[in-house]
């Protein structure tokens, strides 16, 4: 099974000869032309997967434009980590951010990712958003450090624990 982020479909069937033949584009994050197939049949069954996967054909991108598709993947990627990938999630970002649907959507599915006061809201409220950030950036100490200070909190949270529950 496939997923196709940027048509926001899951479970897409997919041969085992495609993904063979096509392994290395399919793992290693390049964008493909895909022809996809319907079938109204499998449609009516009861948890049915009407889309198929006929045939890839991998796009070549320019250096910027895989840039711009590694950072909105991985916002999304961080923002699913976080929120889960529900509709209930995509209304917290809205409530964050002020954006609208559509463009709250486009950030989930990796299409695009939140820029300028929108990016600043996400990481005020996600600390998965600002780690994933903090990676593309090449500041993975800065990463690290932040999950080492929550590591601490906790660490002093179960320890205010104990001491309440022995005194």
């Amino acid at each position: 099974m496939a997923t196709l982020p940027s048509l926001q479909l899951k479970d897409v069937r997919i041969s085992e000869e495609t993904v063979h033949a096509n392994e290395r584009m399919l793992t290693g994050g390049f964008y493909a032309e895909v022809e996809l197939a319907y079938d109204p049949t499998i449609a009516q069954e009861n948890n049915g997967r009407p889309f198929g996967i006929d045939s890839l054909r991998e796009i070549q991108l320019s250096a910027e434009t895989r840039s711009k598709v590694s950072y909105a993947r991985s916002i999304a990627g961080a923002l699913r980590a976080e929120l889960g990938d529900t509709h209930r999630a995509v209304k917290i970002v809205i409530a964050w951010t002020g954006a609208n649907e559509r463009t709250v959507k486009n950030w989930f599915a990796g299409v695009s990712g939140p820029s300028g006061d929108h990016l600043v809201a996400v990481i005020r409220h996600s600390d998965d958003v600002l780690e994933a950030l903090m990676l593309l950036a090449g500041r993975k100490h800065a990463a690290t450090v932040r999950k080492l200070v929550g590591a601490r909190d906790t660490l002093v949270a179960m320890l205010e624990m104990i001491v309440d529950l022995t005194t």
